[in-house]
């Protein structure tokens, strides 16, 4: 066939299969490689914002451990036969909210694995001013023998305000 062919016919051709071959290397490899490219390109770009999150979030977390640590040797164990429920209205008629209690009731004791008992109070207040709370927060975790507010939570209701507090120390075996 290509004998019947002029030169010019035949160069037509050959430029058409040239032409060909590059269309189909185009479509079928350079095409899906460019966009797997890009494809690999914009999850390398996520996978170094989460690298990013994931650090900030491992040093807020080591600040924590800091925090926790220091919280932890903040609040001395007490000795054996330590009342912590005694030593909490103590702290609480101090800061002049002894009216203003509502409950306070000692909550199961937990053996840790340092050989220590943690024990805790979950107390209750309604319808005080803010001013001795605040006085009742600092005397609890900066008085001569600090201890431990684990959790507080503040309401305002119609009444008044009304808060909840756990308090916690460690105690010896």
């Amino acid at each position: 066939m290509s004998r019947n062919l002029s030169s010019r016919e035949r160069g037509l051709v050959v430029l058409g299969g040239l032409a060909l071959v590059v269309f189909l290397g185009w479509t079928l490899v350079l095409q899906p490689g460019l966009g797997e490219m890009a494809r690999l390109d914009d999850s390398i770009a996520k996978h170094t914002r989460d690298l990013a999150e994931i650090r900030t979030v491992a040093q807020e977390l080591t600040g924590l451990k800091d925090r926790l640590s220091g919280f932890s040797r903040k609040i001395s164990v007490r000795e054996k036969g330590f009342s912590l429920a005694g030593r909490v209205e103590e702290r609480v008629a101090e800061a002049d909210l002894k009216k203003h209690l509502s409950s306070l009731q000692p909550l199961p004791p937990q053996k840790t694995k340092d050989n220590l008992t943690r024990s805790a109070v979950e107390l209750k207040l309604k319808d005080f001013p803010l001013e001795k709370v605040v006085k009742l927060l600092h005397n609890l975790e900066y008085g001569d023998q600090p201890l431990g507010v684990t959790r507080f939570t503040l309401n305002r209701t119609r009444k008044g305000l009304e808060a909840s507090l756990r308090v916690e120390a460690l105690i010896k075996n």
